[in-house]
């Protein structure tokens, strides 16, 4: 029985939210699920969901645990990113929301909590970093691929200069030459 809503008018409400709602005994009992929840876990039914024990639907235990552990400590667990398995094994993505309800001397009565299918987020980013690896790998080659031209373009520029010089010192000696003999033709003819 959905503790917390007793008449019909807060069952349609409770069922007519379309976010998965939940609650839990601390055990992992399901209690009450709304028809969102049922459907983002794929069961045909409320009652094939409620026969359930929260702690199958998890597709790593440790997660539950750890779940678990933050609520113990905090008393609500914001944004829990998790993988559930659905009803026929599908595994989805789960953003999970919850609250503990506790009584007059703090035990734990049950958990309360939203669920949301967040698989398609969860792919379209899978999907970005894919392609920003990919990417990065392409920067990274076209970035080797430039040092080498670069070195090349180095290696040309320092042998161009070297030339450069060879032909300077061979033009200044040619130079050197030509006025040497040029002043020897002038001193023969005095």
């Amino acid at each position: 029985q959905l503790r917390g809503f007793g008449d019909t008018g807060e069952r349609t409400l409770f069922d007519g939210i379309p976010v998965g709602l939940y609650q839990t005994s601390p055990v992992g009992q399901i209690m009450a699920a709304n028809l969102a929840a049922v459907q983002i876990l794929g069961y045909p039914s409320r009652e094939a969901l409620l026969a359930v024990n929260a702690v199958d639907l998890y597709a790593n235990p440790e997660d539950r645990a750890r779940w678990r552990s933050l609520m113990e400590q905090e008393g609500v667990v914001h944004d829990f990113k998790v993988q559930f398995r659905r009803y026929y094994g599908q595994i989805i993505w789960i953003n999970n929301s919850a609250r503990a309800v506790k009584d007059d001397q703090s035990q734990v009565l049950r958990y309360e909590g939203r669920l949301e299918d967040i698989t398609e987020q969860k792919q379209a980013e899978e999907e970005l970093r894919r392609h920003r690896d990919h990417l990065e790998e392409m920067v990274e080659a076209r970035t080797a691929e430039l040092m080498v031209a670069v070195e090349q373009l180095e290696q040309e520029i320092t042998e161009r200069r070297r030339a450069e010089e060879v032909m300077r010192q061979a033009k200044e000696a040619a130079e050197e030459s030509a006025t040497a003999a040029e002043a020897a033709n002038r001193a023969k003819s005095v």
